[in-house]
């Protein structure tokens, strides 16, 4: 089992990497530069990519200068789209992983040492504080930030 992440974040965020609409994606210090792959694409993003505020999240090297060492949360209350170009263009800046997300679950999974009876532990929500059973191999964290 690998490890699984669960977030909860504090405005609507869309996870650029996951798919395979997006052709590219580029940040600067006060825009992000979506590119993508059909006038399609580009209609759904118009379409769902709504609301007052939204957290656009990208791996791209350029979308996490502010904040090395974590994807790159890039925040926004406006975007304008190019149908020309393919693009969306989104105004805003980035934010660190603390201001992006409100809460998060993570579950690292588990391993068998040979001989060994297989044990779990549950996390409850709300938990803050990350434990290792010693019966156990399976650890559990949720933060609330």
């Amino acid at each position: 089992m690998v490890a699984t992440l669960d977030a909860t974040f504090h405005w609507d965020a869309v996870i650029l990497d996951h798919t395979a609409y997006v052709q590219n994606v580029t940040c600067r210090a006060d825009q992000m530069l979506i590119k993508l792959d059909s006038v399609g694409s580009l209609t759904a993003a118009k379409t769902n990519w709504t609301g007052d505020t939204i957290v656009f999240v990208s791996s791209d090297k350029s979308c996490h200068t502010t904040f090395p060492g974590q994807l790159g949360f890039f925040n926004t209350s406006m975007i304008s789209y190019d149908q020309k170009a393919l693009t969306a263009t989104a105004k805003g800046k980035q934010i660190s992983v603390e201001q992006a997300i409100k809460e998060f679950n993570i579950v690292w999974g588990h391993w068998e040492a040979a001989g060994s009876p297989q044990a779990q532990q549950d996390v409850k929500p709300g938990v803050k504080i990350a434990a290792v059973s010693p019966s156990s191999s399976r650890t559990s964290s949720t933060r609330t930030t």
